[in-house]
C-alpha cells in the first residue's frame, strides 16, 4: 500500500508538469469553469422565481447543487482517466498498462490527475457552507457521519457508472458517446428530481442512480422527509424514506453497480487483443 501511495503522487507530480507546460490552455480552462459555476448558480434563483417551486427555497436549492458537485468531483479527480479507456485501445496504447508491475485498472486510474476537480470541490463546499447557515442547519457528529458517507456512495455510484461503460470499449473499441450519455443523465440532479416525470425519476433512482449522489443527501440535511411534495414526488420511488434508509438504499446501489463494473471490466480485459502493427 505504502509503494502504491508513493506512485499516485508521482503520477500527480508528472500530469501537474504536462498540464502547466500549455499554460494558456489551462488558464482558459480554469475560466470556462468559473462560468459554468456562476451560470449554474444564476439558473437557481431563475428557477425558483419562474417556475414556481414552492417546495424549494433559494438556499435550498443550493445545498442540492452543493451536493452536486462534491461527490461528482471527487470522482473526476481520482478516476478521470477512465474516459480515455477507448482512445488507448483504438490507438494500440492500452498495451502499456499489461506489462507493468501493478493491477491494470490501478495504474489506469493513477495516471490522471485531474486539477479541475478541485474547483468543483471547492465550489460544492463553500456554496454548502454559505447555504447551511441561512438555512439555520446546524451538523451533529451523526449528521456530519452520515453525510460523508452519501458522499462515499455518490462518489462510488459516478465512478461505478463510468467504469461500467468504460468497460465497453473491449467490445466496441469507442465508448466515449454512452460515457458523455450517461454523464449528462446526471445533470437532473442539479435540481429536485420530483419536477421530473416519474420515468425520469424511475431512472435516476434505479438505472442511472444520480439521484443517490446529491438529492437524496439534500433531503437528508434539509430534513425534508415530511414535506408531502417531496414524499410524492422525488421520493415516490424509495424503498424506506429514513436517513438510515435512504443511507442504506445509496450505499447497496453503489455497492451493486461497482460490482457490475468491475465484472465487466474483467470481462472485456480478458478478451482484449492487443492492437497489430
Amino acid at each position: 500500500m505504502k509503494r502504491r501511495v508513493r506512485l499516485y503522487f508521482m503520477f500527480v507530480a508528472q500530469h501537474l508538469k504536462r498540464m502547466i507546460q500549455y499554460r494558456a490552455d489551462f488558464a482558459i480552462g480554469i475560466l470556462s469553469f468559473a462560468i459554468i459555476q456562476a451560470t449554474g448558480i444564476v439558473f437557481l434563483d431563475v428557477l425558483v422565481k419562474e417556475t414556481g417551486l414552492y417546495a424549494w427555497t433559494y438556499y435550498e436549492l443550493l445545498v442540492i447543487y452543493a451536493m452536486f458537485q462534491i461527490p461528482r468531483g471527487i470522482d473526476h479527480l481520482l478516476t478521470d482517466n477512465l474516459w480515455l479507456v477507448g482512445w488507448y485501445i483504438r490507438r494500440g496504447q492500452f498495451d502499456k498498462y499489461l506489462v507493468r508491475p501493478m493491477p491494470v485498472l490501478t495504474h489506469l486510474i493513477i495516471e490522471r490527475f485531474q486539477l479541475e476537480a478541485l474547483g468543483e470541490l471547492l465550489v460544492g463546499g463553500v456554496i454548502l457552507a454559505f447555504a447551511l447557515p441561512r438555512l439555520a442547519i446546524a451538523l451533529s457528529v451523526a449528521d456530519v457521519l452520515y453525510l460523508f458517507l452519501f458522499i462515499l456512495a455518490g462518489t462510488v455510484i459516478y465512478t461505478a457508472i463510468k467504469l461500467i461503460t468504460a468497460s465497453i470499449a473491449f467490445w466496441t473499441m469507442d465508448s466515449q458517446a454512452m460515457q458523455s450519455a450517461a454523464y449528462e443523465v446526471a445533470i437532473f440532479t442539479k435540481n429536485p428530481i420530483e419536477i421530473y416525470p416519474k420515468g425520469i425519476r424511475f431512472l435516476l433512482v434505479y438505472l442511472l442512480p444520480f439521484g443517490f449522489t446529491s438529492f437524496f443527501p439534500s433531503v437528508f440535511l434539509l430534513s425534508k422527509f415530511g414535506d408531502p411534495s417531496v414524499l410524492e414526488g422525488g421520493m415516490d420511488w424509495i424503498l424506506w424514506k429514513t436517513p438510515a434508509g435512504m443511507l442504506l438504499q445509496a450505499g447497496v446501489t453503489a455497492a451493486a453497480f461497482l460490482a457490475a463494473g468491475l465484472l465487466l471490466w474483467k470481462k472485456g480485459l480478458s478478451r482484449y487483443e492487443s492492437a497489430g502493427s
